[in-house]
């Protein structure tokens, strides 16, 4: 009884897929899945580009330094990012005073880490002169870069789980690289394709004096774009939406997001949090 039972069970592995669909339900059905040691597949080494994720930082800072300055009427130059930090001089120095109270609204709080509760992700310095420096912080170096590599596996997860494969595994390896293994994938064409794109999230104000129909036909107003969105009904044309160009608050300001559901109606919606600076951009 013990070796039909045993039989019974690891049948299903060497039948086709075909044939265990019209078995009866009682019978058991699931297979053992291979691992990569056993059946073959992809091995891939993804390495996080750090470094240029705190460039792309830098730069946003620097934009929101010289909206910021703007807005005030304070003359500058020389404003410009270094390998962590951003410098701007200050032409009038009866001015220092307000550029410093503007900088410090563009430095958000860290977050994430109990010990770096209320504190900054750059330190703020008057090299004197009127050149004030911001410099990044090792918590908010640190904190970024375990939030980079955390949601970078997530979404080599999710991109994954498009390919249909059976228990990929795709685990943290050192401070800056990821690995993935996909059992059964013998061409890792598609997969580095997959992986390789990358995606960019912006919020840009919907430019409601524009004539959509006159963008559709290439007259599109100076500081514009026209972009499309997919249609929900399928066999529908993509609907248009004229676009400022200007970037009202960049991706890098989301310090999370999920999906859920709505709990009134059920339906899926994603909820996101920003840190300190992009919440008062977005609000």
């Amino acid at each position: 009884l013990v070796l039909l039972a045993g039989v019974l069970f690891a049948l299903p592995n060497a039948l086709p897929q075909n044939i265990l669909n019209r078995l009866p339900p009682f019978l058991p059905k699931n297979q053992v899945s291979l691992g990569l040691d056993l059946q073959g597949g992809s091995y891939l080494l993804l390495e996080v580009e750090l470094d240029k994720v705190q460039k792309d930082r830098l730069e946003t800072l620097l934009g929101d330094i010289r909206v910021g300055l703007r807005k005030a009427h304070i003359a500058y130059n020389n404003l410009g990012a270094g390998a962590d930090s951003v410098s701007v001089h200050i032409i009038d120095q009866a001015r220092v005073d307000d550029a410093k109270t503007i900088l410090k609204g563009l430095n958000p709080l860290v977050t994430g880490g109990v010990l770096s509760v209320g504190a900054h992700s750059y330190d703020m310095s008057d090299q004197g002169g009127g050149t004030i420096q911001m410099k990044m912080t090792d918590a908010y170096k640190n904190g970024a870069k375990n939030d980079i590599v955390n949601q970078s596996i997530e979404v080599v997860r999710r991109r994954i789980d498009q390919l249909g494969t059976k228990e990929p595994a795709i685990e943290r390896q050192g401070d800056d690289r990821i690995v993935v293994q996909v059992p059964g994938l013998s061409d890792p064409t598609r997969l580095i394709a997959l992986l390789g794109t990358t995606a960019k999230m912006t919020f840009q104000l919907v430019d409601q004096s524009a004539n959509v129909d006159e963008a559709r036909r290439g007259i599109i107003p100076i500081g514009d774009e026209l972009l499309y969105e997919d249609n929900p009904h399928k066999g529908q044309p993509p609907i248009p939406y004229v676009l400022e160009k200007r970037i009202m608050v960049s991706g890098d300001r989301l310090t999370d997001a999920q999906g859920t559901f709505n709990q009134q109606d059920g339906g899926a919606v994603v909820t996101f949090r920003f840190d300190s600076v992009g919440a008062r951009q977005f609000g």
